[in-house]
């Protein structure tokens, strides 16, 4: 008696339809042909009669053997698509799936609210709620659910292809699959798209070759297809290394020498990465899941009822109440609220799940769970209203999204809300009005207001879904976007004054308006950061804010929206001006305020360098400093121990003079620049790091201070301590040292290149031919190597070319070039040769010119041995030098996060490192060289094997004609040279030698005073330098108990009182005392700087009372291994060191903590000045750029950089990766730059600007500003130059005499130009001009095939012969060698005239003759008929432009248009009509 009405779609398992969406027109629900009803239609969702469920016992096998095969599944570790999971449990498709997970989800099927209804629980275990999308916890199902990929709904495929990975979708993890957290460990959704990608070829990180390969092939190789061994053997090996321990797979590589990943390894990740595919959905089928899940798979019967292996009936009615309106809901992307997630037990459940209200504050009540959308679940009078008021939410989405009705949208969600709050119409009313909507009628309002408030809060959540889609649907790149807490009409509102034409920049860029408008400080710190971050050009800056707004904005800037250069230019230098204020406030408050641990005063120092940029020399000065403790440290940091230093570029330009005396009075310049009045700060400058030949220029800068201070402030400015201050501690830079080793190592041992010598055969030149050749066409170099290596069978992309330019004095580079140039030598090629004579051979028929015989070149020295070990014994000494490098660009123990401050740390590396390993590469150089030395062993055996068969080739020679004895053999072998092999071992050692003397030569600065000091920091040596130090100290008459306490200020400390009664044994009176021979190497070295030694031990108030304790207890301190006090192999040694004497420690380290400890940071600028040189722009704006990019760009810069490294650190399991991280190389790093400025603009916010003093007030004035002349430090180095010139002038003119000017004026009038002295030579160099032209075959290819014949034999009367006669042009040009052949006939002319070969062509003796003499008896230029005619013809055409230039010409002398004057006149008449 009943019909179906199938408008909805049928989901269904299997073959069958589960769950039919259906409404029933009466009767009994029945499969087959619909009848006519018996009686009224009734609404589905409202009058279904209890009896309608007779078969919900076939939906609950259903749920319960899907529900158990899911449960009993141990794992899978990757996710599984939604469609590929469909499949797997014959399911129709992912919607189906979204059907069961539902009725999961809910614990239950129907409704338990609406009246005549009933809830049909699922059957154990799953008749409770399982959170399937919550993985923090467990469930019956051990499955969760997620959604991820790009879109607004998820795609539903009928078929599996790699495209579904990036289409958004639901993935769902199986299986238990815990962390110690208690969270699924599985693999991240992120990677293993990746590895689809890589996979399957759609990968945007690989080459264009490799994706198209991937492409073509990857289905064949895991479905069993044919024509993909390419993939097999290039791509399976690489993708296993990429991502096989990800995937869990474990690396198992062959024992020989190519070390290739094994066969069995290949095939387990093969496997796994086709499981990854299925799971994916990049290829059809699960098959571990389809075989646990298909014994419960559901079946169909042929009637098309529904079954659960071979059980139950067609159902009657939807089995499904609740799911109607949700799935569309599970379906659609994540942030929307579900129907079915919204069952509730309790009030405090329905609590936490109300949205927060927008405007008015108080709260919305979420819509009842089977309510959802309006669309679907009101009365007929309530859809009309919705429809009326845009509640309905299909005709909401389409007013908004389609039609573009937005502000009735917008102002209908205000009213609604006002109904809720019953607020009164005119307060609603005035919220629309204010953000320019359409006020509401009195019905309007009363048309909401009368409604329950049940409806209201279900119109409510229309609006919540439609703020979802708008942020969803909203570009990433648009700058203005939907908050929470904000109307959608006020959204719309602000988004046109966005974009409109009423002064948004001005708000935001400008204080003040009209015609007093200011730029704040925010913006200029902005643009600042941009310019000077980016090294953009001030005169460009405005054309990329116009550029960005167009992008931004959507339209153009006007002209008063936007700055001039002036204007940038002078907010700029306002900011510098705060800047210096700031960082000098900085320095009072660590340097003069705060009080020192234990009364040591703190002292910065310099770090000075000179770098050529175009011919000019400049010299950068930068100074040291310390932030000092600030509030937001966290636990690390201990503000006794720790230091936060930072650099500041006080000093960028040129010199008055290039010396040290020059550079000295630099610095002292700009250290008075900096410090200005602030004496007692400047007074704790103590010294200055450089290279070793400017030592000098730091003792002459610290003395100039001194002498500054002791004048204009404080007589007594040089004592500290009670001891005079007249000398200074001056550092060389041990970077610098190491690399000065390295380069007498290197140039002892191989020698040195020659200046100008392209061809030399040098291991470096080498290196630098190949750089010239690859860098002429890097990409035709890379194409020709991949040509190779595919051609001798090895994978293309093995090898990469990357050269750099050999460098003088650059050793790291060099090093490193070498290494990689060694790669492509030892290439295993099969039986070619070397890789490079390969790749140069293919080059050569390319090329041409200089080319040409550069690549003979690189064959030639790629065979030689002699260069092969001269790139090894490069590449080891670089490896040396990397372990140093990386120790200098590293922060250390004292400082949190900056490099270079690592001072009292050297003596550890000293010790530690460079010493042991230059004593062991002289006592055992294979140790430390292996590579090198196998070299030439095996260039040793090779020679001895071709001397003896020589030899004894030799000796079977004598034999056989009876000439040569046995001593005759001997006596030859005597007299030959020695083997190759060993002159090549005898110059690595020598080169060796040369590196150990010069590090031993350089370092003993660092064991003198004062750095002898910080050697006793070291654990092991540490004690015996002390005692040594004590012994010294106390022959010069210093009392070691002193005590003193005259420079506490008043001050106490907390001092242990477990000091030793007396003093470790260090001095030894020579009665039967030996010194111990650990101490006593340390005082024969100190023993003739013991004085200087004595003055630092003051200095570094190592005679006041409060270091007397530490002293003492140091002075006992062992150094035999059973009682050491501290640990030698510690990573900690400054720490353990502070541990134990604090107060000694607390010394040293206001003494050295803040000198540089090297000067790589100086290089550093260096290279930024010759990346934006330019000689436009001031030195005062180079320098506060060098300011702004070394101390505020680098801090930003390096927080960036450590998020890099802590999650590099995180994926390798604490361990980061050796290559640099990379501050702006992702999303993340690049937008932490937004956070940064705004912390920055906090620099100068009203309150700080306010609290200036009132002079700086005045000197940020733009009136000031502008009154100030921006080239005042050029205009001071020309005073500085001129006076210097004039003291130097005298001294010149007296030892060289005065300048003869009258003689070289002379001298000058009589001498003559080269080309005048030949120009009566003209005539003759015409004519061998005409010669050179007649012995081209340019030339003779120009004439016409009729003239051919005789003209040759008039100018070549030796050309003629009965052959020639016979042949024609084409046949006479054609290169065959016969004597007809022109070209080889003008190649022996030329042969003739060089004598490089006799006369052959006539019986006349050249030896005496000139060359062109020579070619004229063979050349007969001036019988030539078509030369003639050629010149004819050219006199020609130069008498028709002859006559053209003088018409014209005298047109042009008469008028007056382009002169100057009438022109600028015509320009001014035409502005001011304008």
């Amino acid at each position: 008696d009943g019909r179906i009405e199938a408008d909805r779609p049928c989901v269904g398992v299997g073959a069958v339809s589960i769950g039919l969406r259906c409404r029933l027109r009466g009767g009994v629900r029945t499969h087959g042909a619909p009848t006519e009803p018996t009686g009224p239609r009734r609404r589905a969702r409202t009058q279904k009669p209890c009896q309608t469920y007779p078969q919900r016992s076939g939906w609950a096998d259903v749920i319960e053997q899907v529900g158990r095969s899911l449960a009993e599944y141990p794992g899978c570790p990757y996710r599984i698509h939604e469609c590929a999971l469909a499949k797997a449990l014959g399911l129709q498709n992912g919607q189906t799936l979204d059907l069961l997970m539902t009725a999961f989800k809910a614990g239950g099927q129907g409704t338990r609210r609406r009246t005549n209804q009933v809830w049909v629980s699922n059957p154990a275990p799953f008749q409770d709620p399982v959170s399937i999308d919550d993985d923090s916890q467990d469930n019956a199902l051990h499955l969760v659910r997620s959604t991820y990929g790009s879109g607004s709904s998820t795609g539903y495929y009928e078929e599996a292809t790699p495209d579904a990975i990036n289409v958004r979708a639901k993935y769902y993890s199986l299986g238990l699959h815990l962390d110690p957290g208690g969270r699924r460990a599985i693999l991240s959704f992120k990677k293993q798209a990746q590895i689809v990608r890589a996979a399957t070829g759609t990968s945007t990180r690989q080459p264009d070759s490799v994706n198209m390969r991937r492409r073509a092939q990857w289905k064949a190789v895991f479905s069993g297809g044919t024509g993909c061994s390419d993939y097999i053997k290039l791509d399976i090996p690489q993708l296993a290394n990429d991502f096989a321990e990800d995937m869990g797979v474990d690396l198992d590589y062959h024992d020989d020498e190519d070390g290739e990943l094994t066969d069995a390894c290949l095939q387990e990740f093969q496997r796994e990465l086709k499981r990854l595919l299925h799971c994916s959905y990049a290829l059809d089928g699960i098959d571990d899941i389809i075989k646990r899940i298909s014994p419960r798979r559901l079946t169909t019967s042929a009637s098309g009822t529904t079954s659960a292996s071979g059980g139950g009936e067609a159902e009657e009615d939807d089995p499904q109440d609740n799911m109607e309106e949700s799935s569309d809901e599970e379906s659609s992307a994540g942030g929307r609220m579900s129907d079915t997630e919204d069952y509730l037990s309790s009030d405090d459940e329905a609590r936490k799940r109300r949205p927060k209200r927008r405007k008015w504050g108080s709260e919305l009540i979420p819509p009842a769970p089977h309510e959802g959308a309006l669309e679907s679940n009101m009365d007929e009078d309530e859809r009309s209203l919705a429809q009326e008021n845009l509640l309905n939410w299909g005709a909401m989405k389409k007013a908004y999204f389609e039609e573009g009705r937005y502000e009735e949208v917008g102002r209908l969600e205000v009213a609604l809300q006002g109904a809720q709050e019953s607020l009164e119409l005119p307060v609603v009313n005035r919220t629309i009005s204010q953000m320019n909507g359409r006020v509401l009628s009195k019905d309007e309002y009363e048309a909401l207001t009368s409604l329950p408030a049940a409806k209201l809060t279900r119109y409510s959540y229309n609006f919540d879904r439609l703020r979802a889609e708008i942020i969803e649907q909203t570009p990433t790149f648009i700058p203005f976007k939907l908050l929470s807490g904000m109307f959608l009409l006020q959204y719309h509102y602000s988004g046109e004054l966005y974009n409109s034409n009423q002064g948004r920049i001005d708000h935001k860029m400008y204080d003040g308006d009209g015609g007093n408008r200011v730029m704040t400080y925010a913006t200029a710190a902005v643009f600042r950061h941009i310019i000077l971050s980016h090294h953009i050009s001030i005169t460009t800056f405005p054309l990329l804010l116009c550029s960005f707004a167009v992008a931004l904005l959507g339209r153009p800037l006007e002209t008063k929206e936007f700055f001039s250069i002036r204007t940038v230019r002078n907010h700029i230098v306002r900011l510098n001006i705060i800047d210096d204020y700031n960082i000098s406030k900085e320095f009072r408050k660590v340097f003069t305020e705060t009080k020192p641990p234990y009364g040591f005063l703190r002292f910065w120092y310099t770090a000075t360098d000179d770098a050529k940029q175009k011919k000019i020399t400049h010299h950068v000065t930068l100074r040291s400093g310390d932030y000092g403790p600030r509030s937001e440290e966290g636990d690390d940091f201990d503000p006794d121990f720790n230091i936060r230093p930072f650099f500041d570029s006080i000093g960028v330009g040129p010199s008055v003079t290039k010396d040290n005396n020059g550079n000295a009075r630099r610095n002292f310049d700009d250290i008075c620049d900096v410090c200005g009045t602030d004496y007692e700060v400047q007074s704790r400058y103590n010294g200055n790091a450089s290279d070793n030949a400017a030592i000098g220029e730091g003792v002459k800068t610290c003395e100039l201070n001194m002498a500054y201070l002791k004048t204009q402030w404080d007589a007594k400015a040089d004592e500290l301590y009670g001891e005079i201050r007249d000398i200074y501690y001056n550092h060389a830079d041990p970077f610098h040292c190491c690399n000065l080793a390295i380069q007498h190592a290197s140039e002892k041992g191989l020698g040195e290149t020659e200046k100008g010598d392209s061809r030399q055969f040098h291991h470096r030149q080498f290196m630098q031919t190949l750089h010239d050749l690859a860098s002429v066409d890097p990409e035709r170099a890379q194409n020709i190597a991949e040509k190779v290596l595919e051609r001798c069978g090895v994978p293309k992309d093995s090898y990469i070319i990357k050269t750099v330019r050999e460098r003088i004095q650059r050793w790291l580079v060099n090093g490193r070039n070498a290494k990689h140039i060694l790669e492509g030598l030892e290439l295993e090629l099969g039986d070619a040769h070397n890789f490079w004579a390969e790749w140069a051979s293919e080059y050569l028929p390319l090329c041409s010119g200089w080319m040409v015989q550069a690549l003979n070149e690189v064959i030639t020295m790629s065979g030689s041995d002699e260069i092969a070990i001269g790139l090894q014994f490069e590449a080891e000494l670089v490896d040396y030098f990397e372990v140093t490098y990386q120790w200098h660009a590293h922060p250390g123990e004292l400082s949190i996060d900056r490099s270079g401050f690592r001072t009292m740390e050297l003596p550890h590396l000293l010790f530690g490192y460079i010493m042991p390993w230059w004593e062991t590469a002289v006592e055992e150089p294979k140790k430390c060289f292996p590579k090198t030395f196998r070299r030439i062993e095996i260039l040793k055996a090779r020679e001895e094997e071709e001397a003896a068969e020589a030899a004894a080739a030799r000796m079977e020679a004598g034999d056989e004609a009876g000439e040569m004895s046995t001593d005759d053999v001997d006596e030859v072998e005597d007299d030959e040279a020695p083997l190759l092999a060993d002159i090549k071992r005898e110059q690595i050692m020598l080169g060796i030698q040369a590196g150990y003397d010069e590090i031993s030569k350089l370092y003993q600065r660092m064991l003198k005073a004062p750095m002898i000091f910080l050697g006793t920091l070291d654990p092991e040596v540490g004690p015996s330098i002390f005692r040594a130090i004590l012994a010294l100290v106390s022959e010069e008459g210093v009392d070691l108990d002193e005590q003193t306490t005259e420079y506490d200020d008043g001050e106490t400390w907390e001092i242990p009182s477990d000091k030793p009664a007396t003093w470790g044994k260090f001095e030894y009176n020579g009665d039967g005392e030996t010194r111990p021979l650990e101490e006593k190497i340390w005082y024969d070295l100190m023993k003739s700087d013991s004085e200087f030694i004595a003055k630092w031990f003051k200095l570094l108030g190592l005679h006041r009372g409060v270091v007397h304790r530490d002293l003492r207890r140091f002075s006992h301190e062992s150094t035999a291994e059973a009682t050491k006090k501290r640990d030698p192999e510690s990573t900690t040694r400054l720490r353990d060191f502070y541990d134990e004497y604090p107060v000694l420690f607390s010394s040293y380290r206001a003494m050295f903590a803040l000198m540089p400890s090297a000067t790589r940071i100086v290089e550093s600028l260096h290279g930024m000045m010759r990346h934006s040189h330019d000689a436009q722009i001031s030195l005062a704006f180079y320098n506060a750029k060098m300011r702004y990019n070394v101390k505020m760009d680098y801090e930003m810069k390096e927080k960036r950089r450590v998020y890099v490294r802590k999650r590099a650190a995180a994926a390798k399991g604490g361990a980061t990766k050796s290559k640099p991280a990379k501050h702006a190389d992702r999303k993340k790093t690049q937008a932490m730059v937004g956070p940064q400025l705004m912390e920055l603009i906090d620099t100068y916010s009203a309150e700080a600007i306010s609290s200036l003093p009132d002079d700086i007030k005045k000197k940020i004035s733009i009136k000031e500003i502008n009154k100030k002349d921006a080239r005042t430090a050029e205009r001071k180095l020309a005073l500085q130059k001129r006076s210097r010139d004039e003291q130097l002038r005298p001294a010149r003119v007296q030892n060289r005499g005065e300048v003869p000017v009258d003689e070289l004026l002379q001298q000058g009038r009589s001498t003559r130009t080269k080309h005048t002295d030949e120009h009566a030579m003209r005539p003759v160099r015409e004519e061998n001009s005409a010669i050179d032209g007649k012995l081209v075959k340019t030339y003779w290819q120009r004439v016409p095939a009729d003239q051919f014949k005789m003209e040759a034999f008039r100018v070549f009367p030796t050309f003629e012969s009965p052959e020639a006669w016979k042949a024609g042009k084409t046949k006479m040009l054609k290169k065959t060698g016969e004597v007809y052949d022109i070209g080889a006939h003008m190649n022996t002319i030329k042969e003739i005239a060089d004598k490089t070969k006799p006369n052959s062509l006539n019986d006349t003796d050249v030896s005496e003759m000139e060359k062109y003499d020579i070619l004229r008896m063979f050349v007969k230029f001036e019988q030539s008929v078509v030369g003639s005619q050629n010149e004819s013809a050219s006199s020609t055409a130069k008498k028709r432009m002859k006559a053209i230039f003088q018409h014209i010409g005298r047109e042009i002398k008469n008028s007056q248009r382009f002169k100057s004057s009438a022109t600028y006149a015509a320009v001014e008449e035409e502005e001011e009509e304008d």
